[in-house]
């Protein structure tokens, strides 16, 4: 986070980050593709000729499954949100809610791999996991605010950040 953050004004938050614009339509692009995909699979299994061998309830299975993954990539889509609280940051999808709560941060890391960086929030206790968060969401200045709060731990060392 190049430059000197904005001032951090508790009364700011709570404040919720959607995924951008493209990865949204991505995801959901991909997501109705294996929908639509499985059910076309799954509709030609259903037509299959019994005499004309293979497994059709093998390919039912494979395409309940693409079409499941699907649904289940749609909705964790439309879900999926980050929320920063005066206290903590909540990254949000489909079946949990990660929270860290300022007080058991010790410093951030931007790892940049690939296009989309991914903040990481290393935890005062070292036996405890770090926060991930993949940056596919529009920051602004109430969250460069919250992050300039915590040490910059890249500035401190230029170390890799842990797996």
């Amino acid at each position: 986070m190049p430059g000197a953050p904005p001032p951090f004004d508790p009364g700011a938050y709570p404040r919720t980050y959607r995924l951008r614009k493209g990865w949204r339509i991505l995801a959901i692009a991909t997501g109705a593709g294996f929908v639509v995909g499985g059910g076309e699979i799954l509709a030609a299994a259903i037509r299959w000729r019994a005499g004309a061998g293979g497994d059709r309830l093998g390919l039912g299975a494979a395409a309940v499954a693409l079409a499941a993954f699907g649904g289940a990539l749609l909705v964790d889509t439309l879900r999926s949100r980050v929320v920063l609280t005066a206290e903590a940051i909540e990254d949000h999808g489909l079946h949990r809610t990660i929270r860290a709560r300022r007080e058991e941060i010790a410093g951030r890391r931007l790892v940049r791999s690939g296009r989309t960086p991914t903040l990481v929030l290393e935890k005062r206790d070292p036996g405890a996991r770090p926060f991930r968060l993949l940056l596919a969401v529009n920051v602004d200045a109430a969250f460069e605010a919250w992050l300039g709060t915590i040490p910059d731990l890249d500035a401190a060392s230029p170390r890799p950040a842990r797996r």
